[in-house]
């Protein structure tokens, strides 16, 4: 199994359909914040998302944060 640092999201693609689309955008924010306030990632995994997120790219960070969750 690979961890987040092995891993490189640059490639992945997000989710097209309007409504799953629509959930990453409106639900990953909160799960990072979450996840982010409890300690379960680190600030680099953090930083990482929001970049992701900004990005438009919610998918990925949620994918991005659980592998490091995942991985402790």
């Amino acid at each position: 199994m690979s961890t987040p640092n092995d891993r490189s999201y640059a490639g992945s693609l997000d989710v097209a359909d309007g409504a799953s689309a629509e959930w990453y955008e409106s639900e990953v924010p909160s799960i990072v914040t979450g996840l982010e306030q409890s300690g379960r990632i680190n600030d680099q995994v953090a930083d990482s998302a929001w970049t992701l997120i900004s990005e438009g790219r919610s998918r990925v960070a949620l994918e991005l944060v659980m592998d490091a969750v995942d991985a402790t």
